[in-house]
């Protein structure tokens, strides 16, 4: 028996990534081969929902890196959905939870009263009575329902085409926390996107080739991120030129 796919609001079609043409300038110094590297992975063919970990020291470039594929258009259009929380040492569940659910709540908003993106008024939304709700589909409608956290993130993200971004998890309590809050089922190509420094939680939470691990700048991009880093102005840096080159090469000679 076939079963129809439901309908997304903004469905893409040919699995293609497509990161230099939508992205602006400078966002990030070098990387490129991984920002295109977690851009595939996420948009691949697979229908089954696959995690994907991103492992590296403090620092290195873990969040940026997941921020600008989080904002690539084909990113944007490839998922109906996309949600984004902050775990650290120190987390709370709920909190979390809350975190994915304001993110989802910000695209059902639209139409129904709440803020909007691009609008920088600071007046609070309106609030909303699920019931006068009658032309929403029943996973906005969970976003705004009285049942726990968990119970209306997992009712939220049924039947869509969902990326959501955990970023900075350090324990594996962590990730069986919040895991089991997601849809059990899921075969249209869900994305969850981890980053931590610790590579035991990587491989606990992701099948061993979807663990990323980001490497090092390569002289020539260390230079570039200390040169738009410091100076502002190309010409104020021609007499020290040589002096930063010694201590970039030295301060690589530590790590």
């Amino acid at each position: 028996v076939e079963v129809e796919e439901p309908q997304r609001r903004n469905r893409t079609e040919n699995n293609s990534f497509h990161g230099r043409s939508s992205e602006p300038k400078n966002v990030m110094v070098g990387c490129d081969d991984e920002f295109e590297t977690i851009g595939h992975k996420l948009i691949s063919h697979s229908k089954k929902l696959e995690v994907i970990s991103i492992v590296g020291m403090g620092g290195i470039g873990k969040t940026t890196l997941v921020q600008r594929v989080y904002e690539n258009t084909s990113i944007v259009s490839h998922f109906d959905v996309r949600a984004w929380t902050t775990v650290s040492q120190e987390y709370n569940l709920e909190e979390m939870l809350l975190d994915l659910l304001g993110c989802i709540g910000k695209r059902s908003s639209v139409g129904v009263g709440s803020t909007i993106e691009g609008d920088t008024s600071n007046d609070d939304p309106p609030a909303i009575d699920p019931t006068d709700l009658p032309a929403i589909n029943i996973n906005e409608r969970a976003i705004v329902s009285n049942d726990p956290p968990a119970t209306r993130l997992r009712k939220a993200l049924m039947g869509e085409r969902y990326l959501i971004v955990i970023d900075d998890i350090w324990s594996t309590k962590a990730w069986d926390d919040i895991h089991t809050c997601f849809p059990k089922e899921d075969f249209i190509g869900s994305r969850i996107l981890l980053t931590t420094r610790l590579k035991q939680v990587a491989n606990y939470a992701s099948v061993s080739n979807n663990s990323h691990y980001m490497r090092f700048l390569n002289f020539n991009e260390s230079w570039n991120l200390f040169y738009k880093k410091v100076f502002e102005e190309k010409n104020f840096l021609s007499n020290l030129k040589g002096s930063v080159e010694v201590l970039l090469k030295n301060v690589k000679d530590y790590i």
